[in-house]
């Protein structure tokens, strides 16, 4: 892929990140290869969408591990039928 468009993928996966974590499959998903194409950019240069796009998936990603936690205990616990 080019740069630029990395560069607007990885914003996009932020933003889109903090609707994925509610499915946990999804947003952990989405926040790994968020970081992963973020990260790639912000080796090469320095670029505020890529930061947004990085820090949006660290933030997508402890939400879906939260998210996961409670579901894993309320399902241990029998509040899920």
């Amino acid at each position: 892929m080019k740069k630029d468009i990395k560069i607007v993928v990885s914003g996009i996966l932020g933003i889109l990140g903090l609707v994925a974590w509610i499915y946990p499959i999804i947003g952990i998903l989405v926040a790994l290869l968020g970081i992963l194409i973020s990260k790639n950019i912000l080796k090469h240069e320095n670029n505020n969408i890529a930061k947004m796009g990085f820090w949006l998936s660290v933030v997508c990603l402890i939400l879906t591990l939260i998210n996961s936690a409670v579901g894993a205990y309320m399902g241990y616990k029998g509040m899920i039928s």
